[in-house]
């Protein structure tokens, strides 16, 4: 106690951290990290690039020389506060964080998980994939693929070779795909 801490300091209290938790990463990528997020926030028009500059304690340009490492005033803190509380969580938090592509991709996933067990897009609709939680989209799969394989005792679904396909149709089967091995899945219509 009593000297300056130094970066180096810093640098080793982090790192200690990180490794604590069980990672492997260098400190570097918390800054990093910290930079892209300041870049997409500066983009959303959320921040000037001078206060992402000074935040990333980058040196250079003149306007920031003779503004903000010459000292801050009240007004000049107020306006940093003010702007880092415009970085909200969709800037700067890891946790639950799902961008539009993320949702887009799982929803489309739900979509055609649905479809390949047989769900009419009347039914999709019906269900509101939005509103399901996770658990519950996997009580629907669950409940669907019971009925559809014979888990609740009565089946729906049967291999045959692909020979006995006609006939299969005549006696009512409808016909769901070909298999490897020349065999095919067949549907009960009940």
């Amino acid at each position: 106690m009593g000297s300056h801490i130094h970066t180096t300091n810093i640098n080793g209290i982090i790192k200690k951290a990180i490794q604590k938790a069980g990672y492997k990463w260098r400190p570097y990528a918390c800054r990093r990290f910290f930079a892209k997020r300041l870049l997409r926030a500066e983009d959303d028009a959320l921040i000037p690039n001078q206060h992402a500059k000074f935040w990333m304690g980058h040196h250079g340009e003149m306007l920031l020389r003779y503004t903000l490492e010459k000292g801050l005033d009240d007004e000049d803190l107020e306006r940093l506060r003010k702007a880092y509380q415009r970085l909200d969580e969709a800037h700067l938090t890891t946790l639950g964080r799902k961008t539009d592509t993320q949702e887009k991709l799982r929803s489309s996933m739900r979509e055609t998980m649905l479809e390949m067990l047989g769900f009419t897009e009347e039914e999709r609709q019906k269900i509101g994939l939005g509103k399901l939680t996770d658990d519950q989209f996997r009580d629907l799969l669950r409940q669907k693929a019971a009925t559809l394989f014979g888990l609740n005792g009565k089946s729906r679904q049967k291999i045959i070779r692909m020979s006995q396909v006609g006939e299969a149709i005549t006696e009512g089967w409808e016909f769901v795909t070909q298999l490897p091995n020349d065999q095919a899945v067949v549907r009960s219509p009940d």
